[in-house]
């Protein structure tokens, strides 16, 4: 690929860039992420309008009390659906795993009634914050969103931490949504206070994906066909694919033309390629029309790459864009190498630099040599050069080089004066780049000088 009379670097160079791009790039990430769980959360405590102090940072609230978990006692709970207080006692008390804690309370919080919801949402107060006890405010919050939307959105309404009361707003809308779609998403839609957070929206359809009936949660979505609300179907359509497969196929196949169906098709093909990427592919070529294809193919070729880049890669560069077209999709190609790069950035590379320059590549070119730039630059000019199209082409030369010059001055200085890619506009901004900035201001005044100096001898 890289033996283009243009440049004398040869594969093997590229090769060394890519295991030392693969090396930054790991490095890189490892100190972002310890850097970030060094970094914490700051502790905030809000106080409800039922006198509930909650406790945590904005991603993870906890009610606050004075009085230790010990002391609670199965009487204080009352009487807490079939399988007893002394269990829930058990599960608030951290005797299992948080997993089987967490899963072990949602399920007795779905027998609490309205009355115990509330109870309990009061002896929360009285036990220490941890992580137990947000399990315990977030199963029963997520209960009364069940039973009463209107008080279980109050109470998360009344939370003073503006982090906090959103996690609670946005877990009643979720819950709520997942036994009653159509008044979450017109309260949610017509919230005449406007004082509902950013991703209120998102959340409804979110728990329509998480509805226990699939088939109601269907045939809502498809009342949504032509309104604006139906773009965040969707999110709903994956999480009900995981539930019901087969019936979220059946009920996309059936769908007129439309938005709709192209979202769905999409998100429909998305989900399903991450297991079984040929049936979804088969599936794809029966049902797409014109309006869905190539975002389905370009949602089959991403997800396919999260299981087996490679062939999905091989895959991309022989699909054709269809109806008549049989040129290879770049969107598609674009979006198999940019999910490949995030796992694995040489052996990406590695494939790229077999294959012969082509213009469906520029974008998966690009987006390498955005990756590596700061890395080589001397060695990533040669990706540079090897797109097809001239303007990308001199656009990432120029992005490269602004790279090299803090690293190589001489060098990159020697490139810009001999590039045949560089127009001499060009040229001479880059190299222009070398002046200090005094010499530069002084000049651009004698320039501004010298034009007004000339349309005075006009006048």
């Amino acid at each position: 690929m890289f033996t283009d009379s243009k440049s004398t670097r040869t594969v093997a160079t590229i090769w060394l860039v890519t295991l030392a791009t693969a090396y930054w790039l790991g490095t890189t990430r490892s100190d972002e992420g310890a850097a970030a769980s060094r970094q914490g959360a700051g502790e905030r405590t809000a106080t409800t309008s039922n006198g509930l102090r909650l406790q945590g940072s904005e991603t993870s609230a906890k009610v606050d009390g004075s009085r230790p978990l010990s002391s609670a006692t199965p009487g204080d709970l009352g009487g807490l659906g079939s399988r007893g207080p002394e269990r829930i006692l058990q599960l608030l008390s951290g005797a299992v795993g948080n997993d089987l804690r967490r899963g072990e309370f949602r399920d007795i919080a779905e027998q609490l009634s309205l009355e115990e919801v509330v109870g309990l949402i009061d002896q929360l107060a009285t036990m220490d914050p941890g992580p137990a006890q947000r399990d315990a405010y977030d199963e029963v919050l997520a209960r009364w969103a069940q039973l009463d939307a209107g008080a279980a959105l109050d109470h998360a309404s009344n939370i003073s931490a503006p982090g906090l009361r959103r996690e609670a707003t946005i877990n009643v809308l979720r819950h709520w949504a997942a036994t009653n779609p159509a008044a979450a998403l017109d309260f949610a839609s017509n919230n005449p206070d406007s004082n509902l957070p950013a991703g209120s929206i998102a959340a409804v359809f979110r728990g329509i994906g998480n509805a226990a009936d699939t088939t109601a949660a269907l045939d809502f979505l498809a009342t949504l066909d032509g309104s604006g609300n139906a773009k965040y179907a969707d999110g709903a359509i994956r999480e009900l694919f995981e539930r019901n497969d087969s019936e979220v196929i059946e009920w996309t196949r059936s769908l007129p033309e439309g938005g709709l169906r192209d979202r769905s098709i999409h998100a429909l093909i998305d989900q399903w390629a991450r297991y079984d990427p040929a049936a979804a592919n088969a599936w794809l070529d029966e049902n797409a029309s014109e309006s869905n294809r190539a975002g389905a193919l370009a949602a089959l070729g991403e997800s396919w790459a999260k299981i087996d880049p490679q062939a999905a890669a091989a895959w991309a560069m022989e699909v054709e864009i269809g109806a008549g077209d049989t040129r290879r999709d770049d969107r598609v190609l674009e979006r198999v190498f940019r999910r490949w790069m995030e796992y694995d950035v040489a052996a990406a590379a590695g494939y790229l630099a077999q294959q012969e320059p082509s213009p469906e590549l520029d974008g998966a070119l690009e987006q390498y040599i955005q990756r590596i730039k700061h890395v080589d630059p001397d060695a990533t000019m040669a990706w540079a050069e090897s797109i097809s199209d001239p303007a990308r082409r001199r656009n990432a030369i120029l992005h490269v080089a602004k790279a090299w010059r803090g690293q190589d001055r001489q060098a990159w200085s020697s490139y810009i004066a001999s590039s045949p890619d560089l127009t001499d506009k060009e040229r001479q901004k880059l190299l222009g780049l070398d002046k200090p900035k005094d010499q530069e201001g002084g000049e651009k005044l004698r320039e501004k000088k010298k034009a007004r100096d000339g349309d005075k001898v006009r006048g």
